[in-house]
């Protein structure tokens, strides 16, 4: 579903592993899950150890989420 309102057939939902990012603070394990298939381009999101969106991207753009100071 897209919105709640568009159904797409063919996704896979699929594991990308796991990947250490550099922050201010030190690093972060972030893991990887990517999302295929017919009508989207290829996402990627990384996932903090909690399972909240930390970073999405989707062919040239992407969204970096930052902790509310």
């Amino acid at each position: 579903l897209q919105d709640l309102s568009l159904f797409k057939p063919s996704q896979t939902l699929g594991d990308a592993g796991s990947f250490d990012v550099a922050t201010a603070q030190g690093t972060a394990a972030l893991r990887g899950i990517y999302q295929i298939g017919q009508g989207v381009l290829p996402i990627h999101y990384l996932l903090d150890d909690q399972g909240r969106l930390q970073i999405m991207t989707q062919q040239t753009t992407a969204w970096v989420l930052k902790e509310a100071e």
